[in-house]
């Protein structure tokens, strides 16, 4: 018992010590890998008044979280999701769609919910509410987490929109080609297509450190399945003035995907993402697509660019007042009930019409989820 007592004391007061103490390492190991960041792109983001119908409560207040139910795995699996808010937040009823859009502030909340990370929001839709609407768009969407690029309140947050993710710093920048003939009182207000003044943009954009740019361009003519002279030069020069990828949007249909080759690295063109939701109803404004591109950066080789391209085809499925963006797996659907109305015949045909027009001049892969 005394032997007992005497090896306890000597023990806890470490006058002596029978095992080595393992020393752990004050900081970790530097990794050396490339890094890698996946991001998803899509289409227009609208809200016609059937949509603002769809999500009417009896009380008075709003929940559009059923739009995005069956997508919303497909937008928080990428590690960024990018989209184009083509409505405005004026805060205040009458809610209304086209021409002048004006919705609830609950649909950002939806939008955030479902995974979406950025969103354009200088389009021909803008100034739809005024420079009040501009201001308050911009102040709403931010607050609720998500990062808006193209319009500003202020000279002064007239800049760059800059991200960080897995150690790969990216800038968003977005113009638009027009206001709807709307004037734009203030500059900063909403960025129009201007190359010079987008050339300026990205070069400050890598000044801040982005390693990776971003340019959402509203361009085009709606509903052509083509893009047109004016989308591809814009497109091309604005690449060549140091963007990596150009989100293209305001057709309201798809139009083609291409890689280009430019200044030692693969660049990519999406003339048109088409709409991601909407109540529009004519031909093929129903058949959109996500694109997702892989960014890497290679520490040892000094480079940061964009690998595996894919996409996954998208249906915006509508009856009544229900409005449902569908993701599109494959050719054929695994179950289309609770889809009154879409057939298989229409699901084939909407899926090749996608996938026809995506790989008009290159042919990337159907996006496979993690």
């Amino acid at each position: 018992m005394v032997l007992t007592l005497v090896a306890w004391f000597f023990d806890f007061f470490g006058l002596f010590q029978t095992k080595p103490v393992k020393q752990e390492p004050k900081t970790s190991p530097k990794q050396t890998g490339p890094s890698r960041v996946q991001i998803a792109a899509f289409g227009d983001i609208m809200m016609h008044d059937w949509q603002i119908k769809d999500g009417e409560k009896e009380d008075g207040s709003y929940d559009f979280h059923q739009f995005f139910t069956k997508i919303k795995p497909y937008l928080t699996s990428p590690d960024l999701a990018v989209g184009n808010l083509e409505f405005t937040l004026r805060g205040k009823k009458p809610y209304t769609g086209y021409p002048h859009f004006n919705a609830p502030d609950e649909i950002v909340d939806a939008l955030k919910d479902a995974g979406v990370d950025v969103v354009s929001t200088a389009n021909n839709h803008a100034m739809d509410t005024g420079a009040a609407g501009v201001k308050r768009t911009y102040k709403v969407v931010n607050e609720k987490g998500i990062k808006t690029a193209g319009t500003a309140p202020s000279a002064e947050q007239r800049k760059p929109t800059i991200v960080e993710k897995n150690g790969i710093r990216f800038a968003f920048l977005a113009y638009t080609e027009t206001t709807n003939g709307i004037p734009v009182p203030e500059d900063y207000l909403v960025n129009r297509i201007d190359l010079k003044q987008i050339r300026k943009d990205i070069q400050e954009a890598k000044k801040q450190g982005a390693e990776f740019v971003a340019v959402s361009l509203h361009f085009g003519e709606e509903y052509q399945r083509k893009p047109n002279e004016y989308q591809r030069k814009v497109a091309n020069q604005v690449l060549k003035d140091g963007a990596d990828v150009i989100l293209g949007n305001h057709p309201h249909v798809l139009q083609r995907v291409e890689k280009v080759k430019m200044d030692g690295k693969e660049k990519l063109i999406i003339y048109s993402m088409g709409n991601f939701i909407s109540y529009q109803v004519k031909e093929h404004t129903d058949e959109s697509a996500i694109i997702y591109f892989d960014v890497v950066k290679d520490p040892a080789a000094k480079k940061v660019q964009i690998t595996h391209v894919s996409f996954l085809p998208i249906y915006t499925y509508k009856k009544g007042y229900h409005v449902e963006v569908v993701p599109m797996p494959s050719e054929t659907p695994a179950s289309l009930d609770g889809y009154e109305g879409l057939t298989e015949k229409k699901w084939k045909n909407a899926y090749e019409n996608i996938v026809e027009v995506i790989n008009e001049k290159q042919n990337f892969p159907i996006y496979e989820k993690k």
